[in-house]
């Protein structure tokens, strides 16, 4: 009996010793390492964020959670945020842990699509359902204030002087001309409303300080991009490229403008002279284009859900590199030194 309880606290001890080992090596999120370039990758169907060590190559599944309908990514001032429709909030992360702040609550029914930063501590969020971009203390997580917008405010894009708000214009089962909401960033009035294409979806400025604004059309393969002069707050260009693009990304470096188009691949422009470089008929890739990401060496990033990949382009547009990633990738935000 003494021989057989002694075997028995035998095997219990040693399970002890493996299971404390086992508690002690480190798992999951703790064992991402530290980078100076790393991809950002947001998934629809996994519901959570991976990470692309473009240093090593190395791809890292399933970080953290994402909440309902994240709708974007983006990486600013050392801190990963996700924008979560469903839950009308938005999670800070820190990439280097992978643990999540407290969510800046921004209230019910407001329905956030994308946000931009104006200084370190205030962002202005885009909410398609409300209608209306907030501006929001991210230090304190407080809303301070509500502009009125316009239908479907999905994008919002900064300069030092004005926020915009990008307004689809959709409204079921309508697809209507889009417009964009100028905001003074000092009074946080609305300053004029400038009329673009139909459906229009976001926008980004170059490096002449022009915004771009993608415009998805009704998804019949009329896609375009209004070209706005923040001088006069007027549009001065529209360049017709077709599909129905619905995310866009400038490289300087490139010296081009590109459009994805969910599934079908990347349309583009030139960024100076507005002349089409790649039309849908004649597609980057020809597939992929849930999301894109431009890098500073003239890299090219696609997120890609058929293949359930990230494809890195070179400024030919050819794969240097695709990443396996699986879970839907549908958003893209980039850590890199310039």
């Amino acid at each position: 009996m003494k021989k057989y309880l002694a075997l028995v606290l035998s095997v219990v001890l040693a399970l002890g010793i493996i299971v404390g080992c086992e508690e002690d090596e480190p798992t999951g999120p703790s064992t991402t390492p530290e980078t100076a370039s790393a991809l950002y990758v947001m998934h629809y169907t996994s519901a959570t964020i991976a990470m692309i060590d473009l240093e090593t190559g190395t791809v890292y599944p399933d970080r953290v959670t994402q909440g309902t309908w994240a709708a974007q990514i983006s990486y600013y001032n050392g801190k990963v945020y996700v924008v979560n429709t469903g839950d009308n909030n938005i999670d800070i992360i820190d990439p280097d842990t992978w643990e999540k702040e407290t969510p800046v609550d921004l209230g019910q029914g407001q329905y956030p699509q994308k946000l931009v930063f104006t200084d370190d501590n205030t962002a202005w969020v885009a909410c398609s359902l409300s209608g209306k971009v907030l501006k929001v203390d991210m230090a304190n997580k407080t809303v301070l204030a509500e502009i009125t917008a316009g239908v479907g405010c999905t994008g919002v894009a900064a300069n030092d002087e004005y926020v915009y708000g990008i307004n689809s214009g959709y409204s079921y089962p309508d697809y209507n001309a889009g417009s964009v909401t100028v905001i003074s960033i000092a009074t946080g009035e609305v300053v004029t409303t400038i009329d673009v294409g139909v459906n229009a979806q976001a926008g980004e400025f170059d490096a002449d300080g022009m915004l771009h604004v993608v415009c998805t059309g009704a998804y019949d393969g009329t896609g375009s991009a209004s070209i706005i002069d923040p001088s006069t707050n007027t549009v001065v260009e529209t360049v017709s490229t077709g599909g129905s693009p619905g995310s866009i990304t400038i490289s300087e470096t490139n010296g081009a403008v590109y459009m994805g188009c969910w599934g079908a691949g990347v349309v583009a422009y030139d960024v100076d002279t507005y002349d089409v470089l790649n039309d849908a008929d004649d597609m980057i890739l020809g597939y992929g284009g849930s999301a894109i990401i431009a890098g500073p060496q003239g890299e090219l990033f696609v997120a890609d859900d058929g293949s359930q990949q990230v494809h890195e382009l070179d400024a030919e547009g050819n794969i240097v590199v695709s990443y396996d990633v699986s879970g839907g990738p549908n958003g893209l935000a980039l850590k890199t030194v310039q």
